[in-house]
Order: structure tokens, then C-alpha cells, then sequence
């Protein structure tokens, strides 16, 4: 999903009518309610799109989501929160240099203790 050039572009519609709105503000320019509802539309769109993925995504693979089903349709509603989360992680890999470090996995759960948790 990162690599999708919906983020991208979304990324760019944001950033340019943040840019713009100001302008227009400051020049009192007829164009700023155009402005500010086309933020909010790319906003909805963006929420919209990833709302739909993880909905098609939920559909697809719902059996093998180990958790009770409220939870998964509570997930829906907060996918797209999290995919915004990537926007500026994706910015800040793109200039920060980075180190691998080795993560110690002390914990070791079989599938079946994972699926007795479902109903927690």
C-alpha cells in the first residue's frame, strides 16, 4: 500500500491546497471556499479509498482475522486512520539514514493459543 500512487497523490493534493488556502485568505481571493473543499474532499477520498481496501481486505480474509467480529468492523472504521499514519513515516524514510538492528523474540505462542485469545 505504500508504494500506491494514490498516497502520493493525495499527499501532493494536500500539500498544495494547505499552501493555497493561506494565499487565498491573504489576497481575499473569490477561490478559497474551492480551495478548502477540495481539502476536505481529498481528505474524504483518501479515508474513503483505504476504508474500501480494508473493507475488500476484511471480506477476503475475515476467517482468518483471530478476533472477535465488532472488533474487525471497529478495525474498518480505523484502517485509514493508520494508513495516514504512513504519510510522514514515508516522508522521513525518504531522507533518514537507516540502521538495522536485530530485535530478540523472547515470546513464543502456538496458533492455538492465538486463537483461544479470540475471544478476549
Amino acid at each position: 500500500m505504500t508504494v500506491m500512487p494514490a498516497m502520493l497523490l493525495t499527499l501532493l493534493s494536500v500539500l498544495i491546497n494547505v499552501v493555497a488556502i493561506p494565499v487565498a485568505i491573504a489576497t481575499d481571493a473569490p477561490e478559497t471556499a474551492i480551495l478548502v473543499q477540495a481539502l476536505i474532499q481529498t481528505l474524504v477520498n483518501f479515508y474513503g479509498l483505504f476504508f474500501i481496501l480494508g473493507l475488500l481486505t476484511a471480506i477476503t480474509e475475515w476467517d482468518q482475522i483471530h478476533c472477535v467480529w465488532y472488533k474487525k468492523v471497529l478495525y474498518l472504521f480505523t484502517f485509514p486512520v493508520f494508513m495516514l499514519s504512513y504519510v510522514p513515516i514515508a516522508i522521513i524514510a525518504l531522507f533518514k539514514k537507516v540502521e538495522w538492528k536485530p530485535i530478540k523474540h523472547s515470546v513464543v505462542r502456538t496458533l492455538d493459543e492465538v486463537r483461544s485469545n479470540e475471544a478476549a
